[in-house]
């Protein structure tokens, strides 16, 4: 027979995983070339300036040549397609990097030439969002007292 704790554990298990929102998950940019450094956009940006032809979106974590924040312009390919993104010192340019409309887009994740071939972007995954760390840290936590309760359980008592 199951005990009230244990269930009472997969109940709250259960709810945190429900209750944690789907987040879009962190895409790590990686420039190298003449200008090099990294930062971090999420697959399903919040987007601002969408105009149905151009959307900006806002990048964090910058490193190396790369301000902390900026934003990146990203345009349809109605208008030619592609990115620009204008921080000095480095100033890129390449191909179109969604898929979608530009006011719900989805980046795309691989290795792209940028700047006529002097400078490379890998996009990859990125460290999760705090929301996911802490939403997997509770469920461990959850089975975690669901094993040590069945432990305790199952192991003879002695007086």
């Amino acid at each position: 027979m199951i005990s009230r704790s244990v269930i009472s554990a997969l109940a709250a298990a259960a709810t945190l995983a429900i209750a944690t929102p789907a987040a879009a998950v962190p895409l790590k940019f990686s420039f190298t070339g003449i200008y090099n450094g990294t930062f971090q956009i999420d697959s399903n940006p919040v987007t601002s300036g969408a105009s149905g032809v151009s959307f900006n979106a806002e990048y964090t974590g910058g490193t190396g040549d790369f301000p902390a924040a900026a934003n990146i312009i990203f345009y349809d390919p109605s208008s030619a397609g592609g990115f620009n993104l204008s921080t000095a010192p480095a100033d890129f340019s390449g191909p179109i990097l969604y898929s979608g409309p530009t006011a719900k887009p989805t980046l795309l994740t691989g290795t792209f030439s940028l700047n006529s071939g002097t400078e490379s972007l890998t996009v990859g995954p990125g460290a999760p969002a705090p929301e996911i760390a802490k939403g997997l840290l509770a469920a461990l936590t959850a089975f975690g007292a669901l094993a040590l309760t069945r432990r305790n359980r199952l192991s003879p008592r002695t007086a």
